[in-house]
């Protein structure tokens, strides 16, 4: 390795030179595109920078000859031809020069007898050994995509869109549609202004869902299906005056996507949903504290108005995100907004008004309403632990200072310059501002439970353990009191996600609190629960008994033993008669 190269020249290999493809750019231009010896002279540049693929549809005028020899073959005057890229013999050879042209450039393709085998089947009187020539002109082409990659539903873009974003099968779509027969006949036809529908639920066929997740907001395309995409075996009886679809027929569907809407699961149990109408800016959402500028009209299911915020005039309703100054429903999904954004916004009874109702200024809300709510979030301010305890110390000092002075700070003096800082991250707190914040959310978070409210009530205990998580400024007693907070707040955590049946998200926190404290029976004996619950039954076994030996008289940890005991029971019974069942019926 440490030897010099004293060749004076290259040293031969019998490696193959890499083939590398030249695209003719200006008119007179002439390159070999492919590896068999395609050959492209570009005689007119054709207009912007998007060029057909394999399987798109071409309009094309041509004239084939033999090199040498005459011509076998045109598109005819005045009447260009159609075909498929790769998929007919039309002009054989040339796809991949094809998909290099341009609307309205014209080329011609001198194309080797390797490249043409096939073509004899169109035109006879070629010799096998034959070089072809063709001048092709690109008229126009469309875009055609097999959406299910099977030949059941091809799709033909005959208006594109210029947007990027396509709906996803969780969203809510807006679509006009034409459906006829192959012979013309008119079978199915959506209202004038379209219909709306989840992508999810599907509509009329299978391929009207399946083709929509492939489309952008406003473009247009004919689809043409298949039987098993369409009304397969059974086909469909005349409806509204239009023309039954046979059996096994194969359908024509002229599709445009109108519009759609992102569709949100806001909580867990799906009963507080959002649909996005226009997509906000940035990523930046609000945190909890947040003071939150929104309009808003809320209206009942038949369309009445009862709520009416930041409109005909008005101010944009401004309230603190997450501290129960709205509606529960209302107020989980703002805190889920960018700024800018518009969206509707479905609340359930259980978080609007419930089984009481409630009467506004504009209309009474019945019990058990559903409520529709069109959002837009103008803007907001992210929480700042720092400006909160600014505006207690400002407000507390100009109380003591109005009643013994009787008079006011003088504005843009140095009180006022301090109190204004903003230190809005748990990195620029001191250690005994952590501690302070912690105690606050963990007050907050319990009282939160106590309401039965136990999603508000866990992110304040999220919240608390954030601010002490890392302790490297932390003196000793400081250290203390920090483990104290992250204990007892996973812990109570851990109890919030077992009342919201989030049992794999409990069982995280307490393995988090047996990090640190690994006898912590509490911890021990909630891991237990959100284990049965999801029927890890043997890993409930390991922390119950370790719980019954750290505490042997704890009566929690003995009963839920015994559920265990009476669980396995059951679970062991079950799979034994399966298992009988299943030998059963391999001896028939």
């Amino acid at each position: 390795m440490d030897e010099i190269d004293e060749s004076l020249v290259p040293t031969e290999t019998n490696q193959e030179e890499e083939f590398r493809p030249y695209f003719p750019e200006k008119a007179e231009d002439e390159g070999v595109v492919n590896k068999q010896g395609l050959k492209k002279k570009l005689v007119k540049v054709g207009e912007g920078w998007e060029v057909p693929d394999q399987g798109d549809e071409i309009t094309v005028n041509f004239t084939g000859a033999v090199v040498g020899g005459a011509q076998f073959a045109s598109s005819g005057e005045g009447k260009p031809s159609v075909c498929f890229v790769g998929k007919d013999n039309v002009l054989k050879g040339c796809e991949d020069g094809l998909i290099t042209m341009r609307k309205g450039e014209i080329s011609i393709f001198t194309v080797p007898p390797a490249l043409t085998q096939g073509i004899q089947s169109l035109y006879p009187d070629i010799p096998q050994d034959a070089t072809l020539q063709f001048q092709v002109e690109l008229v126009s082409w469309y875009r055609v995509v097999d959406v299910n990659n099977d030949g059941g539903v091809v799709k033909k873009i005959v208006h594109k869109s210029e947007l990027l974003e396509r709906p996803e099968r969780k969203d809510e779509v807006t679509v006009k549609y034409e459906v006829k027969l192959e012979d013309g006949s008119l079978v199915a036809k959506s209202p004038e202004e379209g219909v709306e529908f989840l992508v999810s639920d599907g509509r009329l066929c299978p391929a009207l869902a399946a083709a929509v997740v492939t489309m952008r907001k406003g473009e247009q395309a004919i689809l043409r299906v298949e039987p098993q995409y369409a009304f397969g075996n059974a086909g469909r009886p005349a409806q509204d005056g239009l023309s039954a679809v046979p059996p096994n027929a194969v359908i024509i569907i002229t599709l445009e996507l109108v519009a759609y809407k992102l569709l949100e699961y806001i909580t867990d149990d799906k009963l507080v949903i959002k649909k996005i109408t226009s997509c906000g800016e940035a990523f930046e959402k609000p945190n909890t504290g947040a003071t939150a500028q929104i309009r808003y009209i809320g209206k009942l299911s038949d369309g009445t108005i009862f709520d009416k915020k930041g409109h005909d005039g008005m101010e944009p309703f401004e309230f603190t995100v997450d501290y129960e100054q709205i509606v529960e429903g209302l107020d989980v999904a703002v805190a889920t907004m960018k700024r800018k954004e518009v969206a509707l916004v479905i609340v359930g009874p259980g978080y609007g008004y419930g089984s009481n109702g409630t009467k506004t200024e504009l209309a009474v809300v019945p019990a058990q309403s559903t409520l529709y709510y069109e959002v837009e979030m103008v803007g907001f301010t992210k929480f700042s632990f720092m400006d909160h305890i600014a505006v207690v110390l400002l407000n507390a000092t100009l109380s003591v200072y109005d009643s013994v002075l009787q008079c006011k700070f003088p504005p843009n003096t140095a009180h006022c310059q301090f109190f204004s800082t903003q230190i809005t991250e748990s990195w620029d707190m001191n250690p005994e501002q952590k501690l302070e914040y912690a105690a606050k959310r963990k007050e907050e978070g319990n009282a939160y439970f106590k309401a039965g409210k136990y999603r508000r009530a866990s992110l304040r205990y999220d919240m608390a353990v954030k601010y002490v998580e890392f302790e490297s400024t932390f003196d000793e007693e400081q250290k203390k009191l920090g483990k104290f907070y992250k204990v007892s707040c996973n812990l109570n955590n851990a109890a919030c996600k077992l009342k919201m049946k989030d049992y794999k998200e409990a069982a995280n926190l307490c393995s988090k609190v047996l990090k640190l404290e690994p006898t912590n029976v509490k911890a021990l004996f909630r891991r237990a629960q959100a284990y049965m619950e999801n029927l890890d039954l043997d890993l409930a076994a390991l922390d119950l008994k370790k719980a019954n030996e750290i505490d042997p008289s704890n009566g929690d940890v003995t009963q839920q033993l015994q559920r265990l005991q009476n669980m396995q029971s059951y679970y062991d019974k079950k799979e034994s008669k399966l298992y009988v069942n299943m030998i059963e019926k391999l001896k028939i």
